[in-house]
């Protein structure tokens, strides 16, 4: 009877602590792009603004992308991905800080969402280089798979 190479690679548990911490995080992130286009709506009521403020963050992942390669390099992917996920925990924050004391205009929304966008490009960058280490690179494509059915499921659901 064959074997699941995916199953043999989630039965590594650093990885499926791996990819359930990647599964979610990529969730928050389409909810939060989800959230702000709306918010922006809301607040302008133009598709243009709404457009920008989906659009550009791809200048920003593109970007902050290279600079993840940099401290991944310096630092390590651990750090990196701790230094990251705290970045987005405080714009998220800043965010809801915001929209709640009703002080929040496009502005700030673009700000925080490019900030939000580029540091999720260097957790990208983190992200794959993490995965060989966890995995070894025997291992490498299933977790990659894997990792993409996560991003995937993310999107459609967020």
């Amino acid at each position: 009877m064959p074997r699941l190479a995916a199953a043999d690679t989630l039965r590594i548990p650093a990885f499926r602590y791996f990819w359930g911490g990647y599964s979610l995080t990529t969730l928050a992130n389409q909810m939060r792009m989800m959230i702000i286009a709306w918010l922006v709506l809301d607040l302008t009521n133009s598709q243009l603004w709404v457009g920008l403020v989906n659009g550009l963050p791809a200048f920003a992942i593109a970007a902050f992308a290279l600079t993840g390669g940099v401290l991944v390099d310096r630092s390590g992917p651990k750090k990196t991905l701790v230094r990251v996920r705290l970045t987005t925990a405080v714009t998220a924050l800043a965010t809801a800080l915001l929209v709640t004391t009703g002080k929040a205009n496009v502005g700030h929304l673009l700000v925080l969402t490019l900030l939000a966008s580029g540091v999720n490009g260097m957790d990208i960058v983190a992200s794959q280089i993490s995965l060989m280490r966890l995995v070894g690179r025997d291992r490498l494509l299933n977790a990659l798979s894997l990792t993409r059915v996560a991003n995937n499921f993310s999107q459609i659901v967020g």
